[in-house]
């Protein structure tokens, strides 16, 4: 799923126009920040984490306001479990988890 997620983000990114301007590499890295609050352990400091990625680029106002728009769609998401599906308990496991919703639905 985390695939999934950074690829949400990313296109979120470039649409905003941001992948213009910053390089690949500084890219890269604030993406990586965002995305990586999907596999913290401990929920209750994910919004400290994002004020410490807000404060990292506070010199940069189209960083921030794209951290804003993370804050407000993608964290909520991640503190109640919305983005996280685990298949791996399953019986029938496949590559999405699109494919094994339909199998749940076919045994039925």
């Amino acid at each position: 799923m985390l695939f999934h997620f950074r690829q949400a983000i990313y296109r979120k990114w470039k649409t905003s126009g941001l992948s213009s301007k910053f390089t690949s590499s500084d890219s890269q890295k604030i993406l990586d920040n965002l995305a990586s609050l999907y596999w913290s352990q401990d929920k209750s400091k994910i919004n400290d984490s994002v004020l410490q990625i807000k404060n990292q680029y506070k010199d940069f106002p189209d960083i921030i306001s794209f951290i804003d728009y993370f804050d407000q769609f993608c964290i909520p998401k991640i503190l109640n479990d919305q983005i996280n599906y685990n298949i791996y308990d399953e019986k029938y496991r496949f590559n999405s988890v699109l494919e094994t919703f339909i199998q749940k639905l076919k045994l039925i």
